[in-house]
């Protein structure tokens, strides 16, 4: 790769690594299975509400609000969206960033059991519902206190299974990817929804470098490049397996249309058809 120094005119050569195929990625759980268990007990013992997942299909639009850079760009389509009376739904982080734009979303979704995603989805509001699992780190419940609460089950191994039969016997456990993202999905489709838009499922980095819409927590994850289509993308391990579960995840929920919005890797995938 060659680029030119702007103090003398001269060429420099610049050496990086070339992007590499990339085989089959193990992605491992955030937290252990005693420690998302406990969440569970302690969640369902202090709210009896749950989420309706058994909801024929329908006409309406859902329009699915994920906390991938290219937000920042697309976002006013969702208040067109929203105005033409599509349902929006946000999840971490993009909750505080619709707000901020005084887009309130209809409810908001999470489901990772670590604390730290508490902290960074802004403030509650009471127009919005929140459609929580019931593995959420405690706090939350905490922090949406006195808001329109209600909680679902999230499959996650053979190890979820048996806590959701004992603390709440007879409810459903929602399948899907390992996302908050993904997991919406699954939760949407359950509802009924079946032509969903999404906003911020990039899976890679923005040309500046950031890899969500605003100030995201989460620990950093070692950068690797992919090419699609001829382009190359800067993106994780863990994000090039969420791209491969959306693929799964559109055969798996038959009869919904997925619209994606944005420029980054998994738009371009489903572009290219990869």
């Amino acid at each position: 790769i060659f680029h030119m120094d702007a103090r003398n005119g001269r060429m420099l050569a610049v050496c990086r690594p070339k992007p590499f195929a990339i085989g089959r990625i193990n992605v491992i759980a955030a937290v252990e299975n005693d420690e998302r268990n406990a969440n569970v007990r302690v969640n369902c013992a202090r709210t009896t509400r749950r989420l309706d997942i058994d909801v024929p299909a329908h006409d309406r639009r859902a329009v699915l609000v994920c906390s991938g850079p290219s937000l920042r760009e697309t976002w006013p389509y969702i208040v067109m969206a929203k105005a033409d009376g599509a349902d929006v739904f946000s999840m971490s982080i993009s909750h505080k960033f619709l707000m901020d734009r005084n887009v309130v979303p209809m409810a908001q979704l999470d489901c990772d059991p670590r604390e730290h995603k508490v902290r960074q989805f802004g403030e509650p509001d009471p127009r919005v519902a929140y459609w929580l699992a019931s593995c959420v780190h405690p706090s939350y419940l905490d922090a949406v206190s006195g808001c329109d609460t209600q909680l679902w089950h999230s499959y996650n191994g053979e190890g979820s299974i048996p806590v959701v039969r004992e603390v709440d016997p007879g409810q459903q456990m929602v399948i899907g990817g390992g996302s908050v993202g993904l997991r919406a999905m699954s939760v949407l489709y359950l509802r009924g929804y079946r032509n969903i838009d999404i906003h911020g499922m990039d899976c890679s980095y923005a040309e500046d470098g950031t890899d969500h819409c605003g100030v995201h927590l989460g620990k950093k994850l070692d950068i690797i490049e992919t090419i699609c289509g001829g382009r190359v993308f800067k993106s994780t391990a863990v994000n090039i397996a969420y791209c491969n579960y959306f693929f799964k995840s559109q055969r798996m929920l038959k009869g919904a249309t997925f619209n994606l919005y944005g420029d980054g890797l998994l738009a371009n995938r489903v572009k290219q058809g990869l």
